[in-house]
């Protein structure tokens, strides 16, 4: 189990062009007690980038069959994710600049959000990663 190794689990869309560096920024001040995740700000979870504290996946592992099972058919995977989350009594942590939500490259010259998305060709990708490497 490498999550057990870790304070945070991150599942990443490949589409997501997204900065480990600045997602360790953002969870500096975070200690990893009580179980949290990091939500994107409005009102859905549905993302391409999540993070979860240690005890909010060791929370999910050991409480899943009772708590997350019976939403395994009725939710794309973030979803599901999200509402087991909050059924195990993670909390969320919300950060506005966790996810910029765009496919345009100009959109990407910015040296404090975490992950932009989506981009679905490797061009793209790859002129959004660099745009904000130079932000």
């Amino acid at each position: 189990n490498k999550w057990s190794r870790a304070g945070w689990t991150v599942k990443a869309d490949a589409d997501a062009v997204w900065f480990p560096e600045r997602l360790a920024w953002h969870l500096k001040s975070q200690p990893i007690w009580p179980p949290k995740y990091l939500r994107p700000p409005g009102r859905w979870f549905v993302g391409p980038l999540e993070a979860m504290s240690f005890y909010a996946v060791e929370r999910m592992v050991s409480r899943r069959s009772e708590h997350c099972n019976f939403w395994l058919d009725n939710s794309p995977e973030d979803g599901w994710v999200a509402k087991c989350l909050d059924a195990v009594g993670a909390q969320a942590i919300w950060d506005g600049a966790f996810l910029r939500r765009t496919s345009v490259v100009s959109a990407c010259h910015d040296g404090w959000v975490v992950n932009f998305h989506p981009f679905k060709s490797v061009g793209a990708w790859n002129a959004c990663e660099s745009m904000a490497r130079s932000a």
